[in-house]
């Protein structure tokens, strides 16, 4: 442990503390007060962080202050972020879990597949539900119409979008079961 003098703590704001730990994240050193990690340390919010307290306090928050790569936020799931190689899992209840990747590409990669299983999908997105009367279009939370085939759903969503200018991720839910994915139309 050493000295805490001018920089402060990247949880807390503080310079008070008399010691700290130091993480490093894409060249960047950050610290984090040993009151800091007391306080976080135990059941709660970061119980499964234990090994990786520094860590976790750190990216929450950088998180937390708008410094992610990307992030995805479900109103019923939580939210990843991505910093770096690492991502930032705070699931619906608030418990956050912190994974570790080779590079900012592969977590990346992690990221857009919970994205394709259609994490962070909302009424804004373009939809494409499947029914007994076909395949039902709505886009940016307005129903455009039933088709019978999949391939008439898709063009119609590839129309609005050129039409209005807005490119929203397209999500097909109900084929098989209560599910949802996302789907290219071009």
């Amino acid at each position: 442990m050493e000295t805490l003098t001018q920089i402060p703590c990247v949880a807390c704001d503080s310079r008070a503390y008399g010691s700290y730990e130091t993480v490093g994240i894409q060249g960047q050193a950050y610290r984090v007060c040993d009151h800091c990690l007391l306080n976080a340390d135990g059941p709660g919010k970061f119980e499964a962080c234990r090994d990786e307290l520094a860590l976790a306090l750190t990216l929450y928050a950088l998180s937390l202050n708008g410094w992610t790569d990307y992030t995805l936020t479900d109103e019923y799931a939580g939210s990843i972020s991505q910093i770096d190689r690492y991502l930032l899992v705070e699931d619906e209840r608030g418990f956050i879990e912190v994974r570790e990747f080779v590079n900012g590409d592969v977590a990346l990669r992690e990221l857009y597949g919970y994205e394709n299983n259609g994490f962070g999908a909302d009424e804004f997105d373009a939809w494409i539900s499947f029914e007994r009367g076909g395949y039902a279009v709505s886009f940016d939370g307005k129903h455009v119409g039933t088709y019978e085939r999949m391939s008439r759903a898709k063009a119609a969503v590839s129309l609005e979008m050129r039409k209005h200018g807005y490119y929203p991720n397209v999500f097909l839910s109900g084929e098989h079961g209560p599910s949802v994915r996302r789907i290219d139309v071009w």
